[in-house]
């Protein structure tokens, strides 16, 4: 199989062109990308470890929304470069934040209905606890309980 060049023109195109033995991009192409200095990658793993923090603080609905967003501005790649099945798998990823989205917008109605009395702040402050809170495992009835302490040996 004959090696063809990577590049892809802003319209979706391969460039098709033969590039020198194990180089992935043509002559003409080959000075359009550089390799990035090592201080760029050391930033960018900088500020992506502190936008992780910062993602993981936010409400969920906030999380959501971001991711949303970022799959968004991925969309033209998708269109433009991806196979069938990456598309597919792009398109089912979106849908899916899409209805988790849709969830999360729904919980205030649902917990109304079910705590009418309620007022709104403390619907609202129940749904903010529950989003941090993490699953409890609960405990399996046949281990003992650490929580009594060590257990006494009876002799």
């Amino acid at each position: 199989m004959v090696a063809e060049c990577a590049f892809f023109y802003p319209d979706g195109r391969r460039c098709r062109r033969l590039p020198r033995r194990g180089e992935r991009l043509c002559r003409d192409h080959r000075h359009l990308t550089s390799a990035r200095p090592k201080n760029d990658e050391e930033t960018f793993d900088r500020e992506m470890t502190q936008a992780a923090g910062e993602i993981a603080a936010m409400p969920l609905d906030q999380m959501l929304d971001h991711l949303q967003q970022g799959l968004i501005s991925l969309h033209w790649l998708i269109e433009s470069r991806a196979s069938t099945a990456e598309r597919n798998a792009y398109t089912r990823a979106t849908i899916a934040v899409s209805a988790a989205i849709d969830c999360v917008l729904e919980h205030p109605r649902v917990l109304a209905s079910v705590l009418p009395s309620a007022p709104p702040e403390h619907i609202e402050y129940l749904l903010h606890l529950l989003r941090f809170a993490e699953p409890q495992v609960p405990p399996d009835p046949r281990l003992p309980d650490e929580s009594a302490g060590p257990a006494e040996e009876t002799p």
